[in-house]
């Protein structure tokens, strides 16, 4: 399984039988993705992204029921709504919606349903990505619902978990891999993932990507 990071928290995930893209938010003058299937943590621009363009191509968008309906209005029909609670199977994977502790809104004024973290299953690895998310308790019991073998989670602070809120979530998800996102995409979210990576504690092993790197994990 190949992951791909294309800047901020846009993910994507190559198996041998399909493609997924988490938050595609990506400058498209130097990566043109071609998914099989969107999956949108929540309705911000930074994270809803170019997922309207992706679907139009043929993607299958995957959020909260909310924000999945607003997509189908627009012109993105091949949705599948979902909430937080049980997988569903998607046949070359599986996915399900967890909590994150966030707003989610499409013009930054109304709100769209809730944020959601991503729990996907697939070629025998467990994947979580957080969303945009503060820290919370009930990451612990994500972690001892789910064996993760990576995390990917936000670090930049001010709208999100910072890197020592960041740290101290993989003590309690128990990653075997975890990956940083959504910082220096603006000053304001200024963070060196470096830190963040230097300062896991246990079995988790920090690993940093560049935008637009691949690696087999």
């Amino acid at each position: 399984m190949k992951i791909t990071y294309l800047g901020h928290a846009c993910f994507l995930i190559e198996s041998n039988s399909v493609s997924i893209i988490i938050d595609p938010f990506y400058d498209d003058t130097r990566f043109a993705p071609k998914p099989d299937f969107v999956v949108a943590t929540h309705g911000h621009f930074d994270h809803l992204g170019h997922a309207e363009k992706l679907c139009k191509n043929g993607a299958k968008f995957i959020a909260a029921a909310e924000l999945s309906e607003y997509l189908k209005s627009s012109g993105g029909h091949n949705v599948h709504g979902m909430n937080i609670g049980g997988f569903f199977n998607f046949e070359a994977f599986k996915l399900k919606l967890t909590d994150a502790t966030h707003s989610s809104s499409v013009d930054m004024i109304h709100n769209i349903g809730r944020a959601t973290g991503v729990i996907i299953e697939i070629d025998g690895k467990t994947i979580y990505h957080a969303g945009d998310t503060g820290l919370f308790g009930d990451m612990a019991m994500i972690g001892a619902r789910h064996n993760i073998d990576i995390a990917m989670l936000p670090i930049g602070g001010n709208f999100t978990m910072d890197i020592d809120d960041a740290v101290y979530a993989c003590e309690l998800l128990k990653p075997k891999i975890a990956i940083p996102m959504h910082y220096n995409t603006f000053p304001v979210i200024s963070a060196n993932p470096h830190e963040f990576a230097g300062g896991l504690q246990g079995a988790t092993k920090g690993v940093v990507f560049e935008i637009g790197e691949g690696k087999e994990l």
